[in-house]
């Protein structure tokens, strides 16, 4: 969520709409490695300690890059944000997709394979609908009010995105480390 607010304060609406989007490009392959390991969850932690530490580093450079980042004017090209690209490799280096449908959805996924796929459809339809809706929405609201804001509220914005993104790296260090029992 702050990847999609930082991105759309800095860039505009349409990347963080892409930015929003990622879950449907990134969650396939995350889906299918868990169905396939479904039955091997114990041996996962270390797999899921490795990604959350290269997922720490990663929003801790996304943290830097939030609070470096300044004010877009019109006179200035801004740089490609590359925002879709961002926001599949964010979650893609979080273990969160991955415990999710490890827990949650892979269950009740191969549960409901055994009926009918119907169930499978309607569960994941309805789970994107609205995990990337109400991105969408947040990405709509603060592309609203981006104009609006300028000099200070601008940079305390970018400041607040910029601890939020750092809080949840430093947690996402933490969860690693426990994964790989070094904590």
């Amino acid at each position: 969520m702050a990847l999609v607010i930082s991105h759309t304060l800095q860039f505009g609406l349409r990347s963080g709409v892409k930015v929003a989007l990622a879950p449907l490009v990134s969650d396939a392959p995350i889906i299918i490695l868990t169905l396939l390991f479904f039955t091997h969850l114990s041996h996962l932690d270390k797999l899921l300690g490795v990604v959350s530490l290269f997922g720490s580093l990663f929003l801790l450079r996304m943290a830097y890059e939030s609070f470096c980042s300044q004010m877009p004017t019109d006179c200035r090209v801004p740089a490609k944000p590359r925002s879709l690209q961002k926001g599949v490799l964010a979650n893609f280096l979080s273990p969160h997709p991955y415990l999710f449908w490890l827990t949650v959805g892979g269950p009740i996924m191969a549960n409901a394979t055994q009926k009918t796929p119907l169930p499978v459809f309607v569960f994941i339809l309805t789970f994107y609908f609205f995990i990337v809706g109400s991105k969408v929405v947040i990405a709509l609201l603060v592309g609203q009010s981006r104009d609006r804001l300028r000099g200070g509220a601008y940079r305390l914005i970018s400041i607040a995105l910029a601890a939020a993104l750092a809080v949840l790296a430093l947690m996402l260090l933490r969860d690693g480390l426990h994964l790989l029992d070094l904590w």
